[in-house]
């Protein structure tokens, strides 16, 4: 299941669509795609066949699905993935347990006049 957004929709991503004919929300940007109707479902029906399927694969073109992903597919555990890929801190403090030098500290933005930053490690650069 795919679910199309805004800036973009390659003619590569339609062909693919069109090819392994794959199911997509019939949101506004799907239905100006040039998709045929046969491809795009109801938003009721796209939420019931998601949530029919226990692992299912959703992909999306665009971060601008997150919303929609958050409001309609609250009942599975994709809000909060992708909370924790979007959420830098919380990202961080996965990946502490797999780099246990990895350091990073997370500050409020009320917090930023006041520090320091010559009380913390220098960064790595480099590619």
């Amino acid at each position: 299941m795919i679910i199309l957004e805004k800036p973009y929709v390659s003619e590569l991503l339609l062909d693919t669509i069109r090819g392994l004919e794959i199911e997509v929300l019939g949101n506004e940007v799907a239905r100006n795609s040039g998709l045929e109707e046969c491809y795009l479902l109801d938003e009721k029906v796209f939420i019931q066949r998601f949530q029919a399927k226990a692992k299912f694969p959703l992909y999306t073109n665009s971060e601008n699905s997150i919303p929609w992903i958050q409001a309609n597919l609250a009942f599975s555990d994709l809000p909060d993935r992708i909370e924790t890929f979007k959420n830098k801190a919380r990202f961080r403090n996965l990946l502490r347990t797999l780099f246990p030098d990895f350091w990073y500290k997370e500050v409020s933005f009320e917090e930023l006049p006041q520090i320091d930053i010559t009380d913390y490690p220098k960064p790595a650069t480099g590619f």
